[in-house]
């Protein structure tokens, strides 16, 4: 199970004509699940409160230290493996995409030499370290957007596992570094 931990903390004033309530928080996961392996809780410190310039009726921030402890916590819970066969997207997709071994008998092409065409096929993805957040300014540098929300998750596990004779067999593991970047941009009518 993941735990939240969300309180009052001991900032509360008036800043700008309104209230500014200080929060702690916390993450944790117990027991740590068997498809990830043990990791040490970050150590990052929170930084300074963040200054709030402008109009707002309610505004929020939750620090670096606070999002990578959360990202540690998801991934102590496991929640990050993900399977997914080929029913899984057949239902997903209403039959609208047929995942089987003829679809990476692209990247593979013996492989239908293996199996038929349409044999189900498993896909696996498993970290092997808790993501870490970045937090940028959604601004143009150097003609890329410095992403709102960047997520870092070293060392994910993809494996591809194909059915062959009436098991899942693991035709191979790619290990990759993802760098995903969202941004946030609010329109001028909201």
């Amino acid at each position: 199970p993941l735990g939240l931990l969300m309180r009052p903390g001991t900032q509360l004033g008036v800043v700008s004509g309104g209230l500014n309530l200080g929060m702690d928080t916390g993450f944790e996961a117990s027991p740590n699940n068997k498809c990830v392996p043990l990791r040490p809780e970050p150590q990052d410190k929170p930084s300074a409160t963040p200054a709030l310039n402008g109009q707002y009726h309610l505004a929020a921030s939750l620090s670096k230290a606070a999002t990578n402890r959360m990202m540690w916590a998801v991934y102590q819970t496991g929640l990050l493996c993900i399977r997914i066969n080929s029913s899984d997207v057949h239902k997903l997709s209403g039959g609208a995409f047929p995942l089987n071994a003829g679809i990476f008998s692209l990247l593979a092409p013996n492989l239908t030499k293996l199996v038929p065409q349409d044999a189900p096929v498993m896909l696996e993805l498993q970290p092997t370290q808790a993501p870490k957040v970045q937090f940028g300014t959604g601004q143009q540098v150097g003609g890329k957007t410095d992403s709102t929300l960047q997520l870092y998750v070293p060392d994910m596990g993809i494996s591809l596992s194909v059915l062959l004779h009436d098991r899942f067999v693991r035709l191979f593991r790619l290990v990759v570094d993802m760098d995903l970047g969202l941004s946030l941009i609010a329109t001028p009518n909201n």
